[in-house]
């Protein structure tokens, strides 16, 4: 199935753009989120208090097209969608990272991946 289209029932429905996960409605401290969850998150909530990203970039006194790039989960807006966050939400971010690395096994090839013994 192409992805902009899904089935409700028994029809199939076709879009013109892909569906966006939905945004849960609420999320508590030591929640992890990725970039693009915080920008649906910030935009939901700034929307709710029916405020305009030009609004917000007046008050973060940061361009319009910062708001757009944080609010859509782009990794060089993070310092934006952190301050999105904390104006809108009842929230702060830490930088920590979204994905964690873990030490890899003394027996895994570093150049092929492969095990070995």
């Amino acid at each position: 199935m192409p992805p902009w289209t899904c089935r409700h029932e028994h029809a199939l429905v076709a879009s013109p753009f892909p569906r966006s996960p939905p945004v849960p409605n609420s999320y508590s401290a030591g929640d992890y989120l990725s970039l693009e969850e915080m920008g649906r998150l910030a935009r939901r909530r700034r929307k709710a208090q029916n405020e305009t990203q030009e609004d917000a970039a007046a008050a973060l006194e940061v361009e319009q097209s910062n708001i757009s790039r944080a609010e859509n989960g782009r990794s060089n807006a993070k310092g934006t969608l952190f301050r999105l966050i904390r104006r809108y939400t009842d929230f702060d971010v830490t930088p920590e990272a979204h994905y964690r690395l873990i030490e890899k096994s003394r027996t895994q090839s570093p150049a092929s991946g492969e095990d070995h013994q």
